[in-house]
């Protein structure tokens, strides 16, 4: 069986804890926009910017990727205003 230990990219951090990027912030509107999928713009969006450059990037992850997606909608409220030109 090979090794199932999880792989982690740690450089999307970007300036810091709770604070989103305009990469995540680009990444969580096409998401919305071509998927229907609706994810925090800070969390979520960081770890889907992730997981689409490194598919960019034609890294070998795999013959299944797995992106967790727990919820997110608590975490578009506090910033409605940043994100209502998105939409």
């Amino acid at each position: 069986m090979p090794d199932a230990a999880p792989v982690i990219w740690g450089g999307y951090v970007g300036s810091g804890y709770g604070m989103p990027t305009e990469l995540s912030t680009r990444a969580l509107e096409t998401a919305a926009r071509t998927e229907g999928l609706i994810l925090d713009p800070v969390y979520t969006g960081k770890a889907f910017f992730g997981l689409y450059s490194e598919l960019k990037q034609k890294r070998e992850l795999g013959k299944r990727i797995i992106f967790f997606h727990t919820g997110g909608i608590f975490g578009l409220f506090p910033k409605a205003a940043e994100l209502a030109p998105l939409l």
